[in-house]
């Protein structure tokens, strides 16, 4: 029986967490989803997921590349990532 599909640190269907609110922009978090590119996706547990965290105030991005995450990252701290 194959393992059960998980983020790569044992949660099932959880993106990683970025835990620094930005209340200046009213979010209270980061989270990051990473998939692979062309044949990544996600599950309708994981949209489920990204849509109650949105709900309770958080930012949730869904990254193909490492270049993107650390421009959402950047995007989310308001730094300049040149």
């Amino acid at each position: 029986t194959p393992a059960p599909l998980t983020c790569g640190h044992g949660r099932p269907h959880k993106p990683r967490h970025f835990p620094y609110p930005r209340k200046d922009i009213g979010q209270c978090g980061m989270w990051i989803e990473m998939k692979t590119a062309g044949t990544g996706w996600l599950s309708q547990i994981q949209k489920e997921v990204h849509e109650n965290l949105r709900g309770i105030g958080y930012l949730v991005v869904v990254a193909y590349t490492a270049t993107e995450a650390i421009q959402a990252i950047c995007d989310y701290m308001s730094w300049d990532n040149n």
